[in-house]
């Protein structure tokens, strides 16, 4: 069986001689990618923009005096927010869409570069990275990895019912101490609350009242919900973590037939493959200190060690990719 620094260490071999190539690569494929992900941060902004209107407008229906003012205003913080909340969306889709026609066979393309690189006696071109929006290749490599996409996030939403406990409890939580809060402030006769600013007083006061148990529950909820999170979808990235290599091989080789082939050739060293993205967290770790730029480096370096398993293991299962 292989060990991190043997894979690292033939890794680093074969990328001494092409690591600026492999940096101007990176830098490429980093700049076409990192867009989606920019385009996902704008998203986020746009969602946080719009639930903190919906909390302005839940504000002004509790101070409303029921004059056509206030009811106008309403009206058009809700339009409003419905509006940011449709382009929210709309956005959503087309990154998602991008994600499976632009990002995926990218992957696979920076995949094939240092499979290439390994076996190669000069310099790969960078026109690798590209490779997979030929006819013949494209449709296979979106089909591929478009199919593993989707069983990572079916797999994620699997993982996210560990939460679910800890999920419901706050939910009943907040629901027991809104309620407790309302009853004690004594309301008026049509059941509003006067004052918003006495409301959230009496909530922290309430929550204050809670036993220091009920925290200590709701933490281990958390941290044990998390801790199973973390297992299944860790354990479902390293079982499809050969899916762009085959891909790269063999575009055409089928999308079951490539994510069922990762997964055997992963059976049984998974862990190991945790234990050598451990290895690099060092490297990762000064990145951060250099702003990332680092990163340029350390993502070819950690590419050219998983190419370096993925071949092993292919020698040792003796597998021809056809």
């Amino acid at each position: 069986m292989w060990t991190c620094r043997e894979m690292k260490k033939k890794g680093w071999d074969h990328l001494e001689g092409t690591i600026w190539p492999a940096v101007l690569l990176t830098l490429v494929f980093f700049i076409l990618t990192g867009t989606m992900q920019f385009i996902q941060q704008f998203i986020s902004i746009i969602r946080l923009y719009a639930q903190t209107m919906q909390l302005n407008q839940l504000g002004d229906t509790l101070n409303a005096n029921g004059t056509a003012a206030s009811a106008a205003g309403s009206l058009n913080s809700s339009f409003q927010s419905l509006g940011l909340s449709l382009v929210s969306l709309l956005i959503s889709f087309l990154v998602i869409i991008a994600l499976f026609f632009v990002t995926n066979p990218l992957l696979v393309g920076y995949s094939r570069w240092f499979l290439t690189n390994r076996t190669s006696d000069g310099q790969p071109s960078i026109k690798i990275l590209f490779s997979m929006f030929k006819s013949g290749s494209f449709m296979g490599a979106v089909a591929g990895m478009g199919w593993m996409t989707l069983w990572v996030m079916i797999w994620s939403y699997v993982g996210s019912l560990c939460l679910m406990p800890f999920y419901v409890g706050i939910i009943f939580f907040i629901i027991f101490v809104i309620s407790k809060s309302i009853t004690v402030m004594n309301p008026t006769a049509n059941g509003e609350v006067t004052d918003p600013q006495v409301l959230l007083h009496e909530i922290v006061h309430q929550m204050q009242l809670i036993p220091d148990y009920v925290y200590v529950i709701f933490a281990l909820f958390f941290v044990i919900g998390t801790a199973g999170y973390c297992v299944i979808v860790l354990n479902r990235k390293y079982a499809y973590m050969f899916t762009s290599f085959i891909l790269s091989e063999n575009p055409a080789y089928g999308a079951k037939k490539a994510l069922a082939l990762s997964i055997r050739m992963t059976k049984g060293m998974r862990g190991k493959l945790f234990l050598l993205d451990l290895s690099f967290i060092g490297w990762w770790m000064l990145s951060l200190l250099t702003l990332n730029l680092l990163s340029l480096g350390v993502t070819p370096y950690q590419y050219s060690a998983y190419a370096e398993v993925y071949s092993w293991r292919k020698n040792d299962q003796n597998i021809l990719i056809e």
